[in-house]
């Protein structure tokens, strides 16, 4: 079976999480969001900034081509 292919548009990202030990026993959760294809990486302490950065980390589209919102 053949792989299709990614589309010349696409865009990978890594997500990391890690429990960060705050004191008196008190710990968040932390992450960084990062583009594979040229390193660009943000941090965040709230899951609610996730789908934010990685909408700021992707290029705006040129042309009169309409994209549809991610939510």
């Amino acid at each position: 079976m053949e792989k299709p292919s990614r589309p010349s548009q696409a865009h990978l990202f890594t997500v990391q999480l890690w429990l960060e030990e705050l004191g008196n026993g008190q710990a968040e959760w932390r992450g960084q969001v990062k583009n594979v294809a040229n390193g660009d990486e943000h941090y965040f302490r709230e899951w609610s900034a996730v789908g934010g950065l990685i909408r700021a980390m992707v290029p705006k589209p040129s042309g009169e081509t309409t994209y549809a919102q991610l939510n």
